[in-house]
């Protein structure tokens, strides 16, 4: 048996899967990411080095920070330069406020109306308030962390 889904709803990007299915037993699974090419080193030529970190924090409105070090590093890296210990640990808790809000996202606003049964999420928000306030709540923490 095939098993073919072109399209995985509630997920930042675009991505399908498909898998083989033997007598009960799986025999083949694959994750195909078709997110499109942004293209965002493009916008980057020509630009001063110190530019680079907040046009690649837009390329996502989901994980900006993970986006701005990763250009912040790849600058570091082009220039030889060494971070501290306190820096990394630093940026390591950015990365850690902003998986506390973009999970709290992906979670209670992208899944889990679908294991809750319930086919809409401004039913579930109607249904569940509080819990609603409280996954706003734990977002806005993950932000807050990423402000400090």
């Amino acid at each position: 048996m095939q098993i073919k889904i072109n399209h995985i709803n509630k997920m930042e990007g675009h991505a399908g899967f498909m898998a083989s299915v033997l007598q009960g037993d799986v025999k083949s699974a694959k994750l195909e990411v078709k997110e499109g090419v942004r293209l965002i080193e493009g916008i980057l030529i020509g630009r001063h080095y110190k530019d680079m970190p907040t046009i690649a924090q837009r390329i996502c409105g989901i994980c900006p920070v993970v986006h701005n070090l990763t250009s912040i590093k790849a600058i570091e890296k082009a220039m030889g330069v060494e971070v501290s210990e306190e820096t990394i640990q630093l940026r390591k808790l950015l990365e850690y406020g902003q998986i506390i809000h973009s999970h709290a996202l992906h979670l209670f606003f992208l899944s889990l109306a679908d294991f809750l049964n319930i086919d809409n999420d401004l039913k579930m928000i109607k249904k569940y308030p509080q819990e609603t306030k409280m996954a706003v709540k734990i977002r806005e923490y993950g932000m807050e962390i990423v402000k400090i």
